[in-house]
């Protein structure tokens, strides 16, 4: 298993929700807490562009716009194609 670090701001209001993942095992969004001290694995997707749409979807809904969106440089490679 490999693990993605991310920068970790504790700016945001609600929190940090990241989205990581490889072509070959699938992309995450997770919810990160604000002061670090919890993580939640959201839902898992198949492509990339999807996970960022739906993390953005989840932080506006939920979060009322205030989680910091954090998306992992594969997964930024990945939705440009």
């Amino acid at each position: 298993m490999s693990i993605l670090q991310f920068p970790m701001p504790r700016q945001p209001r609600s929190g940090v929700i990241h989205v990581w993942g490889t072509p070959a095992e699938g992309f995450s969004v997770s919810h990160e807490s604000r002061s670090g001290d919890s993580w939640g694995e959201i839902y898992p997707f198949d492509c990339a562009a999807r996970a960022i749409n739906f993390a953005h979807f989840f932080n506006a809904h939920t979060y009322a716009g205030e989680c910091e969106v954090s998306l992992s440089d594969r997964v930024r490679a990945e939705a440009r194609g």
